[in-house]
């Protein structure tokens, strides 16, 4: 959201509309990123939609941003990219709504990068009576039409639309809502001081008054009369859970999404190390400023850019590719890492935490699968910190959907930044000592803002081999046996001791529908005679495309309603880099009528292989369906 109240039309890198809205000065035109209405521009003078973000692939939920690439881009819930302006690298620093109706990207020196080419031909423009309301408060004789009101921190929205009178909370959901059934309403707290939801010149709803103002506060909206008494509110008390403090997800994500959208990114903080010596580890042999559009505008195929930012105690780095690694950055010192692949659907790739030279804790959800150190007690702690409330306390989910906020409570927790903040917080006459004594200048960890990633950063170009690529493992075919075909459902039979009850189990896969629809070849070669579940697995041409394998062994084939083995194919064995997840075991048994159910549900994420396993018999591991 734009950070500037006081210029409510502007937004500058780093900042972006989520059910919010950018005004022009005098009211007349907004541009709205609406909940599951997309983004658009309106004249509300006219009541016309001059222009409308694209947004195919795009649904429910959007983010418009303004990337610190450069580039305009709305982003889907999943993370992925919809629209783009095509912008990055182009020096732009301020998107602007004027009053002539475009929406302007500017560089500089004040050229017109981009524009939506959208001013009405009109001259001159007849005049325009509304006043909106900025910032969170709508005061007497003011009105919403197609904007928003934020509270001051920037989680809860009062947002009118077309669609009538939402109030959001970001990460939280719809707290309120009053629908309308018509275009062209307005919400208005009149001259009289009466909050109303008006069409034109009639009244379609009256939600109280007489009331000096409206105002937005976290996980609520309240209206007020002179005194300060409340006559009317909407949303409810607190923040289900308590309002949390420090760096949240959403934000975080909107921020960084944009450092390569196309290439991915690397998130590090290295603790009491400065931002020349950071580089210096990553391969920065000469580092200069730039601003990060400027360091990205020098890639080739063949580097990477990267950037340090001074955060207190340590360094913040920042890198256009997936898979840095963290470890040649902690010889001395505590590293913490988060990486993305673009796209990547909501999935962090990997979370690291590395300590003088080790690696502590390892989470990568690509294939092969990486888990290791996650009983650490500050990622423990940094999970019950993180302020996504689903997640909370889960380390593995934590890491996986939320890494960019765990990666900065996990980096905060200890030592003498937390110190600083919580003596700042408490109003201790100390904090300045307690910054002192830090040795860094920089900012602090949860007060990372926008303004401190787009300005002029000390960085450079390192390598592109640098990154290392998870990648999917080669198949291993073990000695005498015959290569497995590449299929979307791979059954495999390793017991031949008796034809009659392969087939009967076979029978039993075809009345569960499993030959139905799906690409089921079933293996029946006897070179594949008593392998092992890690043989099969190993052998499978690309685990990544499938989201199990299926074992025809001696169980399968002569237990009650064929029990087949179930092998989840992203867990990998239990071994050094991975530490088996707590009720989530690698494999269960699935019943012959119930596995197409399974194939198919696991295959669309209909379901999660948790939640199978949460219903298999906890007798004998058997799944025998809902």
């Amino acid at each position: 959201m734009s950070t500037d109240m006081t210029m409510p039309n502007v937004l500058r890198p780093g900042e972006y509309l989520y059910a919010s809205s950018l005004t022009s000065p005098s009211g007349r035109f907004t541009f709205h990123n609406a909940l599951g209405a997309g983004t658009a521009l309106h004249d509300n003078g006219t009541g016309e939609t001059l222009w409308t973000v694209p947004y195919d692939n795009v649904h429910g939920l959007s983010t418009f941003s303004f990337g610190l690439d450069g580039d305009l881009v709305v982003w889907n819930h999943h993370r992925d990219p919809g629209w783009r302006a095509g912008t990055a690298g182009r020096g732009a620093v301020e998107l602007r709504l004027s009053d002539a109706g475009d929406l302007e990207l500017a560089d500089a020196t004040g050229a017109v990068v981009w524009s939506t080419g959208t001013a009405p031909g009109l001259d001159p423009f007849p005049p325009y009576e509304g006043v909106p309301g900025l910032g969170s408060v709508l005061s007497r004789g003011q009105s919403l039409r197609h904007q928003s009101l934020v509270s001051d921190d920037g989680d809860t929205v009062l947002a009118h639309t077309d669609f009538g009178v939402c109030l959001f909370l970001d990460e939280g959901g719809v707290r309120w809502r009053h629908p309308v059934e018509e275009p062209g309403t307005a919400l208005e707290l009149g001259t009289d001081g009466i909050l109303r939801l008006r069409a034109g010149t009639g009244t379609r709803h009256e939600f109280g008054g007489p009331a000096e103002e409206l105002r937005v506060l976290p996980g609520r909206v309240e209206l007020r009369d002179a005194a300060g008494q409340v006559l009317w509110s909407a949303g409810g008390d607190h923040r289900p859970g308590g309002t949390p403090t420090g760096p949240r997800q959403s934000r975080l994500q909107r921020w960084f999404d944009s450092l390569a959208p196309d290439h991915g990114y690397t998130v590090a903080v290295v603790r009491d190390v400065t931002p020349e010596q950071a580089l210096t580890r990553w391969g920065v042999a000469t580092p200069v400023r730039a601003t990060w559009q400027q360091h990205q505008a020098g890639r080739h195929d063949g580097v990477v850019p990267v950037a340090a930012v001074p955060i207190r105690n340590g360094t913040l780095l920042l890198a256009g590719a997936p898979d840095l690694p963290g470890d040649p950055l902690s010889p001395g010192t505590t590293v913490l890492r988060e990486s993305r692949t673009i796209p990547c659907h909501g999935y962090s790739t990997e979370f690291s935490m590395h300590a003088d030279g080790d690696t502590v804790a390892h989470l990568r959800e690509a294939h092969r699968k990486i888990r290791k150190g996650l009983t650490h007690p500050g990622l423990v702690r940094a999970a019950n910190e993180t302020g996504v409330g689903h997640l909370r306390g889960n380390v593995d989910w934590a890491a996986a959907f939320a890494g960019l906020e765990f990666l900065f409570r996990a980096a905060g927790i200890d030592g003498i930044d937390g110190i600083a903040r919580a003596a700042r917080a408490d109003g201790v006459d100390g904090a300045d000592k307690v910054d002192e004594a830090a040795g860094v200048d920089g900012v602090d960890l949860a007060d990372l803002a926008p303004a401190d990633l787009r300005g002029d950063l000390l960085g450079g170009l390192v390598p592109a081999g640098l990154a290392r690529p998870s990648g999917t493992p080669e198949p291993v075919t073990p000695p005498g046996r015959t290569p497995l075909p590449d299929r979307d459902c791979l059954l495999v039979r390793t017991d031949f001791s008796d034809d009659a009850a392969w087939e009967a189990l076979l029978g039993a896969l075809a009345a569960g529908s499993l030959f139905d629809d799906a690409e089921v070849d079933p293996v029946n070669d006897p070179a594949w005679a008593g392998a092992t579940l890690d043989e099969v697995v190993d052998a499978v041409p690309d685990l990544a495309r499938i989201p199990a394998v299926y074992i025809a062994d001696t169980e399968a084939i002569t237990g009650e309603g064929y029990p087949v083995l179930t092998v989840n194919a992203a867990i990998p064995r239990e071994s050094e880099d991975y530490e088996p997840e707590p009720g989530s075991p690698r494999s269960i048994r699935v019943t012959a009528d119930e596995l197409w159910g399974v194939h198919v549900n696991l295959e669309i994420a209909n379901i999660g292989w948790e939640e199978i396993v949460e219903v298999a018999d906890p007798e004998d591991g058997v799944f025998r369906g809902y």
